[in-house]
């Protein structure tokens, strides 16, 4: 059954989807969820405030919570993706590790639970001799600043800023 969003609800989905003269309806079944790009018309399933507010990935217009794995927990999916001025609609599976911070979006389950299970990538670790270095390099960078910059009518000492 497909009818209207109340105002409150209408207003919280244009501000997340970031569609702001779209028209919101309510749909039962998840599977009617979808945007209509011609019509200006996003339709979102009816518990969507809870669901997506429980997890977050790209702008969900439904979640199906599937199963729960040792350690998972996988819902399917179809969301907005925002890719720089241009709207999609995608399906796929949105898996989230109990003991991870963020969910992580994969076209299948496989590769949602991979991704998820994986974890969020910590970056590369500096060793005390590369902070160093990197440290060096910024105030070469502010003293040739310093000096190129700002050396034109109004002289100021690249000393007064070595500090």
């Amino acid at each position: 059954m497909v009818e209207s969003a109340d105002k409150e609800l209408a207003a919280l989905v244009r501000r997340v989807l970031r569609l702001p003269e779209w028209r919101v309806q309510v749909v039962d079944n998840p599977d009617e969820a979808c945007a209509m790009f011609a019509q200006d018309l996003v339709r979102v399933q009816r518990h969507w405030r809870e669901a997506v507010f429980e997890t977050v990935v790209h702008h969900p217009l439904s979640l199906v919570r599937m199963r729960r794995r040792i350690g998972l927990e996988i819902w399917k999916v179809r969301a907005i993706r925002r890719e720089q001025r241009t709207l999609t609609e995608v399906r796929g599976y949105l898996a989230r590790a109990t003991s991870a911070s963020g969910p992580a979006f994969g076209r299948n389950l496989r590769e949602a639970a991979l991704e998820a299970a994986r974890g969020p990538d910590p970056g590369p670790v500096l060793t005390p001799q590369a902070l160093a270095r990197r440290a060096r390099r910024r105030c070469a960078v502010m003293q040739d600043l310093a000096r190129s910059r700002y050396n034109g009518g109004f002289l100021v000492a690249a000393a007064t800023y070595e500090r």
